[in-house]
């Protein structure tokens, strides 16, 4: 039986018909999955975003800048934010490094290593310090520090570039971090001279009154924390843990500090006779 060329048109425009008719509903269906999933996606961002610059408006990084100035060039940093295992190394000694970061939960170490491979602590990085912007402002950007977690943290990054460079960010908030940046750095770089003043004592009791006169400098109070636990204020003081602990035992039978783990109180003679070339040295 023979089919007319009508018949035939006919059967071929309902068979395009129907596949348009498909085309159609398939399109609305993964138009209609694909937005609900991204209208939820672009919320999530915004709310971590919110949470970023919440972090970011408390920096001495960002020192000087509203919430709202900050929001409104944030998207220039290129900043890119990394949860960390406890343990995890970010950067190696010898390392190339140009970034800056900004430590927003948790807690880094920063350490310098021997030619046998031990390391020996070199100072930590709370939250909302920056970290590694002294080895991405020098000219070869080379690492002489391994800096580690030492919990599970959160830290936030960004091309020390979009700062350094006039076609980064606009201007006016270019200037106000780098002279956040300035100001960071000469203070890091003080720190460092003053660990180089207590290592240069040839006693640790020396070493420790230095210390911890700096201490109850810097918190202005007679009673304080210090940021290291007895092993790390060993390695800061480049002595043994025994023997730290041991001074430290002596020096409270002698009437010069009371201690509980790491809160530290400092009695009349430790200011006024034995630690008075310690206390000098911290003016």
């Amino acid at each position: 039986m023979a089919f007319s060329p009508f018949f035939a048109f006919k059967h071929r425009l309902s068979f395009t018909l129907l596949c348009v008719y498909g085309m159609m509903n398939l399109h609305l269906y993964f138009a209609v999955f694909k937005i609900i999933p991204n209208r939820y996606a672009l919320k999530a961002n915004k709310r971590k975003m919110d949470t970023i610059i919440g972090y970011l408006v408390n920096s001495k990084l960002f020192d000087g800048l509203t919430r709202e100035e900050i929001a409104d060039f944030y998207p220039y940093l290129n900043a890119r934010v990394l949860n960390i295992n406890k343990g995890m190394i970010l950067i190696y000694p010898e390392d190339t490094v140009g970034f800056i970061g900004v430590l927003l939960s948790g807690e880094l170490h920063a350490s310098t290593l021997d030619i046998y491979g031990n390391a020996t602590l070199f100072g930590k990085v709370a939250p909302l310090e920056i970290f590694a912007a002294d080895i991405a402002c020098a000219p070869e950007q080379k690492s002489p520090f391994l800096i580690q977690s030492a919990a599970p943290s959160e830290v936030l990054t960004f091309p020390y570039g979009v700062i350094a460079e006039e076609s980064g960010i606009p201007e006016g908030y270019r200037c106000i971090l780098l002279k956040n940046i300035l100001a960071i750095l000469a203070g890091n770089k003080m720190r460092e001279l003053y660990r180089l003043e207590i290592l240069s004592k040839k006693t640790l009791r020396e070493r420790i009154i230095l210390y911890l006169a700096f201490q109850a400098k810097r918190h202005g109070a007679e009673s304080f924390n210090i940021p290291f636990n007895r092993e790390e204020l060993a390695e800061y003081l480049n002595a043994d843990r025994c023997a730290l602990s041991r001074e430290l035992g002596n020096m409270q039978k002698d009437g010069l500090i009371r201690f509980k783990k790491n809160r530290f109180e400092i009695m009349p003679p430790f200011t006024t006779g034995h630690a008075a070339d310690g206390a000098a040295a911290t003016r």
